[in-house]
């Protein structure tokens, strides 16, 4: 399993970027993130051997911020 915490710490002390990180405060903290780009920009859905559903696909509503709904019901169809 991958951590992005744990990547992006790692991240802040590789020698390219710690003298950019060095004596930083943090201001604030955010946990969200938005794909977005509309239809064009959905990926192709279906490979040899996977899928791709839910948030990973692009279904968010992105005016209301909601993805569960869409996340859930790709989930069924492609089970």
């Amino acid at each position: 399993w991958l951590s992005p915490f744990d990547e992006f710490q790692r991240f802040k002390t590789h020698p390219f970027f710690r003298d950019t990180f060095e004596g930083g405060k943090r201001i604030a903290y955010g946990a969200r993130a938005l794909s977005e780009g509309g239809y064009q920009s959905v990926p192709k859905l279906a490979f040899p051997g996977g899928v791709l559903v839910g948030c990973a696909a692009g279904f968010v509503n992105v005016p209301r911020i909601k993805g569960s709904h869409n996340a859930v019901l790709s989930g069924i169809l492609a089970a």
